[in-house]
C-alpha cells in the first residue's frame, strides 16, 4: 500500500465488462478486479463513473502508486509486477518485473526503492531495476499479506497466520515482533496521517497504524 495523495487503491473479486478510458487524474479509485479466467483494473472517478482501466492481466491482488506517479499492479497467478500506468490490453506484454512466486504486496521505501513480498515463501524482493527478481532483501517471513515502509523507516509486514506486525531486519539479523495480538487473518496496513474515523470493529488503531482485518474474520463475525 501507498500515501500517495489523491488516490484509493482497493481490491475487490468482482467481474465487469465496461470500456477502456486511459486517463488518471486526481481524485480517481483503482480497484484490481480478479476475475475466473482474466484479470482487470477498474478506475471509478470522482464522480462514482467506472471504466475498465486495464485488461488482461493475471491474478491481479494489489495496487500501488510510486512516488513518480507510476501505478503498478501485482499478478499473483503470473508472478509479476506490470506498470499500468497508461492503461490498455496488457495481455502478452512485457512485465516490470518477472519470476516471483505469488506475489501479493508492493511497497515503496523512502529512498524510493521498491519492494515485492511473496505471500507464502517468507521473501521479499527488491525490485526497483525491474527484470528478473532475483535480489533478496528479506526472508524468513510468515504468511505475507501487506508491506509498508513507516515515515521514520521502520519496514513492517502484516502475518496472516501469526496475527502479527514484523518489523523486517534491515540489513540482515532476526526480525523482530513490532504488535502482536491481532487475533486472525490481519490483511492490509496503512498509515493514517491524521484520526480517520471509521469503525472501530473493524479497525485496529496502533501508534498511527491502521491494520484492517480479513473480510472472513470480519463477516464471519456478523459484522457488515
Amino acid at each position: 500500500m501507498n500515501n500517495f495523495k489523491g488516490f484509493l487503491f482497493l481490491v475487490a473479486i468482482s467481474n465487469s465488462s465496461l470500456s477502456i478510458a486511459n486517463s488518471i487524474v486526481p481524485g480517481d479509485m483503482f480497484v484490481a478486479v480478479a476475475g475466473v479466467s482474466s484479470g482487470t483494473v477498474l478506475k471509478i472517478d470522482s464522480t462514482g463513473q467506472s471504466s475498465v482501466f486495464a485488461t488482461g492481466l493475471s491474478g491481479p491482488v494489489g495496487l500501488s502508486f510510486d512516488s513518480q506517479g507510476s501505478l503498478f499492479v501485482v499478478e499473483a497467478i503470473s508472478g509479476e509486477v506490470t506498470d499500468i500506468t497508461n492503461g490498455g490490453d496488457f495481455y502478452g506484454q512485457s512485465p516490470f518485473a518477472k519470476g516471483l512466486n505469488r506475489p501479493y504486496a508492493l511497497a515503496e521505501s523512502n529512498t524510493n526503492q521498491l519492494y515485492v513480498a511473496e505471500v507464502s515463501s517468507g521473501l521479499v524482493f527488491d525490485i526497483t531495476q525491474g527484470g528478473q527478481a532475483v535480489s533478496v532483501f528479506a526472508s524468513g517471513l510468515g504468511v505475507t499479506d501487506e508491506i509498508i515502509w513507516t515515515e521514520d523507516g521502520k519496514f513492517l509486514a502484516v502475518q496472516e497466520y501469526e496475527g502479527t506486525l514484523l518489523n523486517i531486519a534491515l540489513g540482515g539479523g532476526e526480525h523482530s515482533v513490532y504488535f502482536s495480538g491481532l487475533d486472525i487473518y490481519p490483511q492490509q496496513i496503512a498509515i493514517a496521517p491524521t484520526p480517520v474515523p471509521l469503525p472501530a470493529s473493524a479497525i485496529l488503531l496502533l501508534s498511527g497504524l491502521f491494520v484492517i482485518r480479513s473480510y472472513r474474520e470480519y463477516f464471519m463475525n456478523g459484522n457488515g
